[in-house]
């Protein structure tokens, strides 16, 4: 159950390698972008497997589904870090790794300590509101 899955690894390393490329060109909007196509794989890869069946009817696989999730996370607080400073150093606390830029691997059985919300929703009428802000203040 705890062992990293080739391919995600695999995904995972190429993705810092072009990421820290991206970033040292300055092509920070690329970067962000091939991150977030990673970030959608990694919803699809949590989806597909639907952990929330399998914790009754297979739980190893839904073990091994939640572990592959938890190493997916601990790298993309390493990857989120350039843009998301503050979450990323809390992601990387919780799970006592460093934010340095190499891939991640978060031992099987870890246990978080106690963790908090990392966002919080935003109302959609806050949202609006702020817009029409911004948009009086440009049309000034």
């Amino acid at each position: 159950c705890g062992v990293p899955d080739e391919e995600i690894s695999r995904q995972i390393d190429e993705l810092l390698a072009e990421t820290g490329r991206l970033i040292e060109k300055g092509a920070f909007k690329d970067a962000i972008g091939g991150i977030f196509e990673f970030v959608r794989s990694a919803n699809k890869y949590f989806d597909t497997q639907t952990p929330w069946i399998t914790r009754t009817t297979d739980e190893k696989a839904c073990q091994n589904t939640l572990y592959q999730c938890v190493q997916i996370i601990a790298n993309l607080a390493v990857l989120l870090a350039p843009f998301l400073p503050f979450s990323s150093e809390k992601v990387c606390a919780w799970l006592q790794i460093s934010n340095e830029w190499n891939r991640k691997e978060i031992p099987e059985g870890y246990r978080l300590p106690e963790i908090q919300i990392l966002f919080e929703r935003i109302d959609k009428g806050v949202i609006d509101i702020e817009t029409e802000k911004l948009k009086s203040l440009i049309n000034e």
